[in-house]
């Protein structure tokens, strides 16, 4: 379907970091499929994980924890979101509690959280 279509090419233009591009097909298959709570995370990540629009990102992953409170990939992206906005304590609570959610290892979710505690130690030490 278009939907798909749209997805697909999104993830091309991701996967080619030409994020733009990315969040424009994203949009597109959202608006075709606006319930569709796969592609509100696949959009909120880009948007988060990017450094894209931040806000716009953690909103649409607020309303998919609503619905997924304790889903890994939803806590992932929250803390990454608080890591983009300087909240490292929460972040790193958050990391940790997605991390023991996680039903595999995933090494740049493992990294993540080793960055978000050097940054906190960081951050502490010069208040």
């Amino acid at each position: 379907s278009e939907t798909w279509i749209n997805y697909a090419v999104g993830i091309l233009y991701q996967d080619a970091h030409f994020i733009n591009e990315a969040e424009q097909y994203f949009l597109q298959a959202l608006e075709l499929r606006p319930q569709s709570d796969f592609l509100k995370l696949e959009l909120a990540s880009l948007l988060i994980n990017n450094d894209r629009n931040v806000e716009e990102g953690m909103r649409l992953n607020e309303e998919l924890l609503l619905i997924y409170p304790e889903h890994y990939g939803m806590l992932y992206n929250r803390a990454m979101g608080l890591y983009r906005l300087n909240q490292y304590e929460d972040a790193l609570k958050l990391l940790n509690k997605s991390w023991d959610a996680r039903p595999d290892y995933n090494h740049e979710h493992f990294m993540l959280i080793r960055e978000v505690e050097q940054a906190s130690a960081k951050q502490n030490k010069e208040q």
